[in-house]
């Protein structure tokens, strides 16, 4: 079995054999008998194990003899080396998943039992492998009873229709810890009926809870959004309501204005027909260039809230300027004099410009009330055009 005389097995130097032969003296000793496994070395070289008896009788010729019967079991034990370095290896990746690798079986009967879970699951739900495995209705019992009958009805799906097997729910751990998990798993249909599904769990309590924290935050924009609707439908109507308002009192305005600056005028004109004097007939007749223009000026009034609809009506034509700065002049004459102004117009009447007439004239009146207004006392205006 091993290729090797009973002079060369005894020349043997090997730590494992002298160990065992160590053993085996002592118990015959004591016994009389030994059962055990022995590994040696076989005449190539190579490793043999066998499993042993041996028993010691006292022969009439020979004395104490050694009976043995050696089986050669190095297959079945290179098999339980490999299976423990593979176990090995399994153990040390389920150690480095991010999750509860799983087995979960139901058996022909409707039997349901969980024959392997990684120890990571004590960390999940609180329970151990040990736990589980031994009882899975420990398993279920932690889930949260809201989620309780989805998880039912997803592990039925997946065992009718033999589907891949997702689901999302919370498990209690530790009697008031909420922890959300994932799971998925693959099923295989065995030989005897039964249906095993490979799996994993996962914890995704820190991504829920940035959902929950995300729905809260957008909650709480959408109700600023609505609020800050409300105010800005508000503002919108109290200028709505101001803008009418005001369209009313510009219109009630001018027409309350009209009607006297019309019966001025109109008194102005009859008194020009009178015989006045030089002196008389001027200040007639600036009374009633100025009540033209104030005239003009309350008819401008309506025109601000045609701005503000961006409807306001503008004639573009050419005018000269002379003629209107000259009107100008006429309007502030009074100012000009009580100043004791100097006046020095050197517009020629060629000079013209495309402009509104009335709009043209206003923007002249006002330059040139400003420059009388704020001017100093015997001061001078000078005015060019070019």
């Amino acid at each position: 079995m091993i290729g090797l005389n009973i002079s060369q097995l005894a020349s043997i130097n090997h730590e494992e054999t002298e160990k065992n032969i160590d053993q085996i003296i002592s118990s015959l000793n004591k016994k009389g008998e030994w059962e055990g496994e022995t590994q040696n070395v076989k005449g190539d070289g190579s490793l043999i194990w066998s499993r042993s008896t041996i028993s010691t009788f006292t022969h009439p010729v020979h004395g104490e003899v050694w009976l043995g019967v050696y089986r050669d079991i190095s297959e079945t034990k290179i098999a339980e080396l490999a299976l423990r370095e593979s176990e090995e290896k399994f153990r040390l990746m389920n150690s480095q998943v991010p999750g509860v690798v799983y087995q979960y079986k139901i058996d022909k009967n409707g039997m349901h039992s969980l024959p392997y879970a990684s120890p990571r699951i004590k960390e999940y739900i609180g329970l151990s492998a040990t736990e589980v495995i031994a009882d899975v209705n420990k398993w279920f019992e932690l889930t949260h009873p809201d989620d309780y009958d989805s998880l039912v009805e997803s592990i039925i799906y997946s065992q009718q229709n033999m589907t891949l097997w997702s689901w999302e729910g919370r498990f209690i751990k530790n009697k008031n810890e909420e922890r959300w998990l994932h799971g998925a798993a693959t099923p295989t249909k065995l030989s005897d009926g039964s249906i095993l599904w490979n799996g994993v769990y996962i914890d995704i309590t820190d991504r829920k809870q940035a959902e929950a924290e995300l729905d809260t935050y957008r909650d709480h924009l959408e109700e600023l959004v609505k609020e800050r609707t409300r105010d800005l439908e508000e503002a919108r109507d109290i200028a709505e309501k101001a803008s009418k308002a005001k369209n009313l009192f510009l219109s009630r305005m001018s027409h309350e204005l009209r009607t006297p600056m019309n019966a001025i005028i109109g008194f102005a004109q009859v008194l020009e027909m009178d015989n006045l004097d030089e002196k008389q007939h001027s200040y007639v007749n600036e009374i009633i260039t100025g009540g033209d223009h104030l005239l003009e000026l309350i008819n401008e009034l309506l025109d601000l809230s045609r701005i503000e609809t961006g409807k306001i009506d503008v004639s573009l034509q050419t005018v000269k300027i002379l003629p209107v700065i000259e009107y100008a002049l006429q309007s502030i004459h009074p100012l000009v004099e009580k100043m004791n102004l100097t006046l020095d117009n050197k517009c020629t009447e060629e000079a013209e410009v495309l402009a509104d007439p009335t709009r043209f004239a206003q923007v002249l009146i006002n330059l040139l009330s400003n420059a009388a207004k704020y001017n100093s006392h015997g001061g001078r205006i000078e005015i060019d055009c070019s």
